[in-house]
């Protein structure tokens, strides 16, 4: 700025620096110094905040060397991974708290996997069905138990982010970061998915209300660490603005933690019940009769009375009942007792597997029927009859018929409890 001869006005409404950012070994030579003519010639600091980074090693701890070649060029891992999990890796690591990161190539993939392509999957879903929303409900509006929920913890992750923003603690803001968009996609997406595909009308419109202002939000989150992804996503969600880095950052509302804490006590026993199966070699898709819950612990979770919770853990964990009571010796039990009825409705969950499977190597869209022919032991048949409408209407089958068939490109043999069954399918005119 050839400061202070020219352009006096401009440095001093620079400085301080708000940040300054280098590795470790500056501390007692690059920082100390800014600050030591900082204050000599200004009488005041440099700079605000320091973020010291510490050292990027080779995968096996060893110093990065270009004779060597024991790592991998950055500019080919963001060919052909990408810039933004590259990114998010780094501000993600210890090498972030000044300490030293061995770095290595699956760990950015990771992330490119667990992270992005988990938010951009969710986005994928949304676009689905985004031409449905007529806009006629508001997010905030919704008494859904997963909607409540997901708007919480919204609000909560930027509580957090923003902190950890203002902190230029960047770690912290990535683990928040993952977390959200971790359970956006595996709890609140993937169980809205039969309300946006065929609930209520209604519900169908809160569903994708909540679905646009969660990957808005979310974008707006994400945008200092991963940019190109905010901005696909921004993008796809149907942003306000030509970029999501034209917006202006998110603002924490009041939200509720109990709705946070009853939905946490529903996941952690939803994941007890699914050991448990584990335990007993029973699939998930087998419904169960009932799945007993220490009265005491419910209590203490305050989840008795709560229905529309109760029923999301019924569904969770496939059974037909959810009880309470303390004669259990574990903090949940199942039963595990098969009747016939119980494994007919299994088999079902089974050939409705078979069929989506089917739909998807046909490359049919969700509002697609289709009939479906079958083709197994009579035993099989009348197990299954029972289930026919449910099923049908489960995987968009117009027409379902016990029938022999000819050879189809959309044909496929699976076993099914004893059972061989093969399954034909037709695209409905």
């Amino acid at each position: 700025y050839h400061y202070p001869f020219q352009n006096k006005a401009e440095f001093e409404k620079r400085a301080p620096g708000d940040f300054i950012a280098e590795y470790i070994a500056q501390t007692r030579t690059w920082f100390y110094y800014m600050h030591a003519m900082g204050v000599g010639l200004f009488n005041r600091l440099a700079f605000r905040n320091v973020i010291s980074t510490g050292t990027v090693l080779a995968a096996d701890g060893s110093k990065v060397s270009k004779s060597k070649g024991n790592y991998t060029d950055p500019l080919e891992i963001m060919e052909n991974i990408g810039a933004d999990p590259l990114r998010f890796h780094l501000m993600n690591s210890v090498v972030m708290q000044a300490e030293d990161l061995a770095f290595k190539d699956e760990d950015v993939r990771e992330a490119q996997n667990r992270v992005i392509n988990m938010l951009r999957n969710c986005l994928k879903f949304y676009e689905l069905y985004k031409a449905d929303f007529n806009g006629t409900t508001s997010a905030i509006n919704s008494k859904h138990p997963l909607d409540l929920w997901i708007m919480a913890r919204i609000n909560q992750t930027i509580e957090e982010v923003t902190k950890s923003f203002d902190a230029f603690n960047l770690p912290v803001v990535c683990r928040s970061l993952r977390a959200l968009i971790n359970d956006y996609s595996t709890w609140y997406v993937r169980r809205s998915r039969e309300r946006v595909k065929g609930g209520a009308e209604i519900d169908k419109q809160f569903a994708l209300s909540v679905q646009k202002e969660a990957l808005l939000t979310i974008a707006k989150l994400i945008a200092p660490i991963m940019p190109f992804t905010a901005e696909a996503v921004y993008a796809g969600a149907d942003g306000n603005l030509e970029s999501v880095h034209l917006e202006n950052w998110p603002e924490s509302t009041a939200y509720n933690q109990g709705v946070i804490n009853d939905m946490a006590a529903i996941r952690e026993l939803a994941s007890k019940a699914l050991r448990l199966r584990e335990k007993a070699g029973i699939k998930v898709r087998q419904p169960l009769a009932s799945l007993t819950v220490k009265q005491s612990e419910a209590i203490i979770a305050g989840l008795k009375g709560k229905n529309e919770l109760l029923e999301m853990l019924k569904d969770e964990a496939n059974v037909k009942q959810v009880l309470f009571n303390d004669s259990v010796s574990e903090e949940a039990e199942l039963d595990i007792n098969l009747t016939p009825e119980l494994k007919a409705e299994g088999m079902a969950r089974d050939l409705t597997r078979l069929a989506q499977d089917l739909r998807k190597g046909a490359g049919l869209k969700p509002q697609d029927t289709i009939k479906l022919y079958i083709e197994a032991h009579q035993d099989f048949v009348d197990a299954i009859t029972p289930q026919l409408l449910s099923f049908g209407k489960e995987v968009g089958a117009d027409k379902v018929e016990f029938s022999k068939q000819g050879p189809s490109e959309n044909q496929s043999v699976g076993k099914i409890g004893d059972y061989d069954v093969k399954i034909t399918l037709k695209k409905s005119s």
